[in-house]
């Protein structure tokens, strides 16, 4: 038989179906337990029943709103893959499984194994490292990881504290999916990332399905839930998207970008620092009044002393768009430069690179982006952090943890997986047939 002295290159099928959340998970119930005391209370239901009572009191958000009205010990059942007993719990007509939270989704590990190489897949270390330090193969560590996804990101996030940011900055993050360009939906404040979602076009209808998935999750988090003030750059498509989104949302054009545009122009320029300082000066107004006279003055300036047109132009737009950039001052609490969205977007930049972005089906794409996403917000500060940042607890050594000024375990996997009760959602969709 003669064989070909090259492989013919491998055809894979562009599968552009969305990821469709389903109820899935959405009745499991995730607790704190002791590993050890676990197994002497799964299988004695009055010891049971106390624990469940104890944490409804003393954490009443991880539980569906029904379950205060009663609950009967439904059944008992049996994991082959870890060899626990865990117990469901029958609420009106509705079974929910009560599940150990140091358990990874699917029952597939327990969080004191797999906290650390998850840990490192986050911060780009690639697969075939984390199989050849820990076992196992590089497709179980992807679905381990993948499995993160599911969670509602917002409701995950703000769990304890039960509130979503109202100021906000977004951008898209370009990626590649099978060779074509995508763009993730990146939604960020607080220093925490709520949301991630990959759309195919840059058009204004794929940004608004994009950002339109943290909508809905914030609207489950928060009921009546409304944005006030959104960052953005200057594209266009991205506003329309969030005018369309939300009707009285304020648009704030970021500051940055306009700088960076002319500091492209202006590096070899003799009046560079003086320039760059007057630009500073017009940044660093109190009032609207004041922004508006000093980017006056910056304009008569240039145009007085600059000769290099492309400069003169950048620094045009940035005046024209003075109205815009003063949006800030009427809303105090809003972000008025993207930073907060552009540094976690640079993580994503790098764990993106070191998994050669997007090969899968594109499910696959928008589940990797909301683990990238919960992990960012949930994972541990390098211990750097706390000399950089005295004023903040050291407690509180995550983004979420700090947000919430709260967290349910030291072990910031753990902590992810309890408030992932109920996959983060608190209204459940019906049950599956």
């Amino acid at each position: 038989m003669n064989h070909p002295s090259e492989k013919s290159p491998r055809r894979r099928s562009k599968d552009k179906r969305l990821y469709e959340e389903s109820n899935r998970g959405h009745r499991t119930i995730r607790l704190l337990f002791n590993e050890v005391e676990y197994l002497d209370i799964v299988d004695n239901p009055v010891l049971f029943r106390e624990h469940l009572d104890k944490h409804m009191k003393q954490y009443p958000e991880l539980f569906p709103k029904e379950m205060f009205n009663g609950y009967q010990l439904h059944d008992i059942r049996y994991s082959k893959r870890q060899k626990l007993y865990y117990r469901r719990v029958k609420v009106g007509k509705q079974n929910y499984t009560v599940q150990p939270s140091f358990i990874t989704p699917y029952w597939t590990a327990t969080c004191g194994d797999v906290w650390y190489p998850l840990l490192l897949l986050n911060y780009g270390v690639p697969y075939w490292l984390i199989t050849k330090g820990f076992g196992r193969q590089d497709d179980y560590w992807y679905r381990l990881f993948l499995h993160i996804g599911r969670f509602n990101i917002v409701s995950t996030t703000a769990r304890r504290k039960g509130v979503v940011p109202q100021h906000l900055a977004a951008d898209e993050k370009v990626s590649w999916w099978q060779g074509e360009e995508i763009y993730i939906c990146t939604t960020a404040s607080e220093e925490c990332l709520w949301g991630a979602e990959p759309s195919l076009s840059s058009d204004e209808l794929g940004l608004e399905r994009g950002y339109g998935v943290f909508t809905r999750e914030a609207e489950i988090a928060q009921e009546g839930y409304q944005v006030q003030t959104v960052n953005t750059d200057g594209w266009q498509a991205t506003r329309k998207a969030w005018k369309n989104l939300y009707n009285g949302v304020v648009l704030v054009l970021c500051f940055l970008h306009g700088y960076l545009k002319i500091r492209a122009t202006a590096k070899k320029l003799a009046q560079k620092n003086e320039l760059f300082n007057m630009i500073w000066e017009v940044y660093t107004q109190k009032t609207k009044e004041e922004f508006l006279i000093k980017i006056n003055e910056l304009s008569e300036w240039t145009n007085n002393n600059i000769e290099r047109q492309s400069t003169l132009v950048n620094v045009g737009k940035l005046c024209d768009k003075a109205s815009q950039y003063a949006t800030y001052y009427e809303q105090p609490n809003a972000y008025r430069t993207s930073n907060a969205v552009d540094r976690p977007m640079r993580r994503m930049d790098r764990f993106l690179f070191i998994n050669q972005y997007f090969h899968g089906h594109f499910a696959s794409a928008q589940l990797l982006s909301r683990a990238f996403a919960l992990c960012f917000n949930f994972m541990p500060f390098c211990t750097r952090y706390k000399y950089k940042h005295p004023e903040k607890e050291e407690k509180f050594n995550s983004r979420a943890a700090q947000y919430n000024q709260f967290k349910y375990h030291q072990n910031w996997l753990i902590n992810l997986m309890t408030a992932a009760s109920l996959n983060g959602r608190l209204k459940c969709l019906p049950q599956m047939s």
